[in-house]
């Protein structure tokens, strides 16, 4: 089975987000001693479309005329040797990229030889099966890795710019309507002599206007909704507090479905956005509690995943507004999701949007043991002690040695579901690194999502100054394992107090 994943290409995804494989990789196996073929060929036809060739000039022609994902290649062959065929692969664009394995009885200048024509890999003869197995299991999973990593941002970036053209086409022709409109009934109200009838332009005309600069306004939403990779806009939130604070504002009353998880992680405001353009296309604006019945789940997916699928319905039919409804697809289509409108005497729209589970904040209350903590700092020695005294506690943790650094992890933390509950800082890190680190923090998770302790010489003037850089804890050095348990437990203790 696992010879099975490791050697099929050609991967989309499901529904279900799992990824479906298509077509099993061909491996070239280029040797001019028969035998060598037969056992290479025993070992590896379970689990690859084996080619062989008995020389390189063979060797070339397979490349030519036949798809190749991976070739083990023989260097001491007749006519074009191993060599030659490894050099002229990697001079030609379309062979460049084929990840190969050289077999040789190799010594150490050749090997060097060998690496700078471009092999990717090397075994050795005798060969043991095992070994080669591992070998190219390797680089056939990095070769697939990074293919298919090419292949799913190349088609996310096909897809959003699909979506892009074809909404801002259909919002372009709303407003060059609108504005043909308005110009006619600008030169109609310059031949009118009734006083009423000019107001009644005048005020089509300013609809007109508030029209179009509504228009204007969701192209900005939709196309702010696509960020930059680098930029971390995504945050935990509780749907339950996110309902509740919509049915405040609008007036409405919102059904809680099946809940198996209330905090999820992912794009909070954009989703929120979402929500609302969803109850104002069905008509379900401030003072229309009536009109319009919401009901939201949150299912699992797996370990980490989740969905969150809103549904309203109307009870009576309703006529959503095309520029609406392509507004609303525009927006589920880039935050990943599915829209569905059905029924017949009501109308039903229903959203779902995947989304990663998200930790339970730390203003809930937990037992700090199971909370998960990064710590930041330059300093190999005071990083390793301080390192060793959260394992005494029986703690979960990571370590960084710089800002840049602590960053990737969080976001990586995060993004996975498993993020970070407290960061300890260094404050004495080089070049002020601490205060521009947790100034980034804090501009990216609020003190309910990651709680910043910095620990700092006895210094009292700076503590003013770490406060303000965003720290929640000043801890005075040199820290002993009390003084961490104390604080750990003190952050617990004070939200439990907050809560009762």
């Amino acid at each position: 089975m696992l010879g099975q994943q490791t050697t099929l290409i050609e991967k989309r995804l499901d529904k279900t987000g799992d990824i479906r494989m298509k077509r099993r990789l061909t491996m070239l196996i280029a040797d001019d001693v028969e035998v060598n073929r037969a056992s290479l060929r025993a070992i590896f036809e379970d689990e690859y479309k084996v080619v062989e060739a008995e020389n390189g000039n063979v060797a070339i022609y397979e490349l030519e005329n036949r798809k190749i994902d991976i070739v083990i290649l023989d260097l001491c062959m007749p006519g074009v040797d191993g060599a030659g065929v490894l050099k002229w692969m990697r001079s030609r664009t379309d062979y460049s990229q084929i990840p190969v394995i050289v077999k040789t009885a190799i010594d150490e200048n050749t090997e060097g030889v060998m690496l700078e024509l471009g092999a990717d890999d090397f075994i050795f003869s005798p060969c043991n099966p095992a070994i080669i197995k591992k070998r190219v299991k390797n680089i056939t999973q990095k070769y697939i890795l990074e293919h298919e990593l090419l292949y799913r941002q190349m088609e996310q970036e096909r897809c959003f710019s699909r979506i892009k053209n074809h909404f801002t086409m259909a919002i372009f022709q709303k407003v060059c309507e609108n504005l043909e409109e308005m110009m006619m009934l600008s030169k109609t109200a310059q031949t009118e002599q009734d006083s009423g009838k000019v107001r009644g332009m005048l005020e089509s005309f300013y609809e007109q206007g508030e029209q179009m600069k509504e228009l204007l306004g969701d192209i900005a939403e939709v196309y702010a909704i696509r960020k930059e990779k680098d930029e971390c806009q995504e945050k935990v939130f509780s749907v339950r507090e996110m309902a509740k604070q919509l049915a405040t504002e609008r007036n409405h009353v919102f059904e809680e479905g099946e809940i198996l998880h209330e905090y999820l992680f992912g794009d909070m405001e954009h989703i929120r956005m979402l929500w609302e353009k969803l109850l104002s296309a069905l008509g379900g604006g401030a003072g229309n509690k009536e009109k319009v019945k919401t009901c939201y789940h949150v299912t699992l997916l797996g370990e980490r995943q989740a969905a969150l699928k809103i549904s309203a319905k109307t009870e009576a039919p309703v006529v959503i507004d095309e520029t609406q409804y392509l507004i609303l697809k525009s927006m589920v289509e880039m935050l990943q999701g599915t829209l569905q409108k059905e029924g017949q005497e009501k109308t039903v729209v229903s959203v779902t949007i995947p989304m990663k589970k998200g930790k339970i904040p730390v203003k809930k209350c937990r037992d700090f043991k199971s909370m998960r903590i990064l710590s930041v700092g330059d300093e190999s020695i005071y990083r390793d002690y301080y390192t060793t005294i959260l394992t005494r506690l029986g703690l979960r943790y990571d370590v960084a040695e710089e800002g840049n650094e602590a960053l990737k992890l969080l976001r990586g933390a995060y993004h996975s579901g498993d993020g970070y509950d407290i960061c300890f800082v260094n404050w004495q890190m080089e070049e002020g690194q601490a205060a521009d680190y947790m100034a980034k923090v804090r501009e990216i998770y609020d003190p309910d999502t990651l709680v910043l302790v910095c620990l700092s010489n006895g210094d009292e003037a700076l503590e003013s100054e770490i406060k303000k850089a965003g720290a929640d804890y000043v801890m005075e050095k040199p820290i002993y394992q009390s003084t961490v348990y104390q604080v750990l437990t003190d952050i617990c203790q004070k939200e439990e107090n907050l809560e009762s």
